[in-house]
């Protein structure tokens, strides 16, 4: 499962709404997004809040902090959503009896996360984007995808996350 956080006030990338439930128990939308970029860090979960932390640096990327850390030293606007997901893939297991399989949900540290600034709408191509003078931050073409959208004020993490998808999944 991954979030996706940010100010309702700053510009969000363009999408149609297909579906809009204000009456159900959770609200949501159903939203097509259109091909967008983003910049993008992989990082492994640490605890570090600093700047150094995936944040800082495309914060740093963008401007944030002073002088944007771009080829051209170019400002780019803070946009929502910024995305943070798990990346790691599944792993295929041979079938055998009994197959056990344990998670440890406390300690996730060797696993890979991944977070995204979704870039203004006018940075529609790849020759238009400023490329990062950081080696760890990337830029990313998005497809177009469909998703569901469920907006709420608050806290945010996997615990929220996982609270709410439960709330969600049994309506």
């Amino acid at each position: 499962m991954g979030s996706v956080f940010g100010k309702e006030s700053v510009e969000e990338p363009p999408h149609d709404t297909l579906l809009s439930r204000s009456d159900a128990t959770t609200s949501y939308e159903l939203r097509k997004y259109g091909q967008r970029y983003a910049a993008t860090i992989t990082y492994k979960k640490t605890g570090d809040k600093s700047e150094n932390s995936p944040f800082g640096a495309l914060a740093k990327y963008i401007g944030v902090f002073g002088t944007p850390q771009n080829e051209g030293d170019t400002s780019i606007a803070m946009t929502a959503p910024v995305v943070m997901e798990n990346s790691n893939k599944p792993t295929q297991i041979a079938m055998t009896a009994p197959v056990v399989m344990e998670n440890n949900k406390d300690d996730d540290s060797d696993s890979n996360k991944k977070m995204m600034f979704m870039l203004p709408v006018e940075y529609d191509s790849m020759d238009k984007i400023p490329k990062p003078t950081n080696p760890s931050v990337h830029i990313e073409e998005i497809p177009s995808q469909t998703g569901v959208v469920h907006v709420y004020n608050g806290k945010w993490g996997e615990a929220r996350n996982t609270e709410l998808a439960k709330v969600w999944h049994n309506n």
